[in-house]
């Protein structure tokens, strides 16, 4: 039994199974743009919400001229980034500033600048 042969078949088996999965999800999207229902979403069992508002958000910004929606705030380029979902859209959970780099970032800015703040102040 040659194992390295079996590493490199399980290997080819994946990296095929990923293009088809992409393939898959590019072939919804497409239907998804076309079809106002939204019910090609319901063969994706997880996040299907994501994928939907992700459908909804480009029909948004291909209604303006891309000059034009890049001065919006609420552009975040060609895709809707999940992070962005999850803040907008998952409101149930109570946020902190520990749910992503850029709020650690946010979180470190506010430290520095009480603590400046503070010499300031006493």
């Amino acid at each position: 039994m040659d194992l390295d042969f079996l590493s490199q078949k399980l290997s080819s088996i994946s990296d095929e199974s990923k293009k088809l999965d992409k393939q898959y999800e590019k072939l919804v999207d497409k239907i998804g743009l076309e079809d106002d229902t939204n019910r090609v979403y319901e063969s994706f069992p997880k996040d299907n919400h994501y994928l939907m508002i992700n459908n909804l958000y480009k029909k948004y910004i291909s209604q303006y001229s891309k000059s034009y929606i890049e001065l919006s705030e609420h552009y975040y380029g060609e895709e809707l980034p999940y992070d962005i979902y999850c803040k907008e859209f998952q409101k149930e959970k109570e946020s902190t500033y520990l749910d992503s780099p850029k709020d650690v970032i946010e979180l470190y800015k506010l430290f520095i600048y009480y603590g400046i703040m503070e010499k300031f102040l006493t």
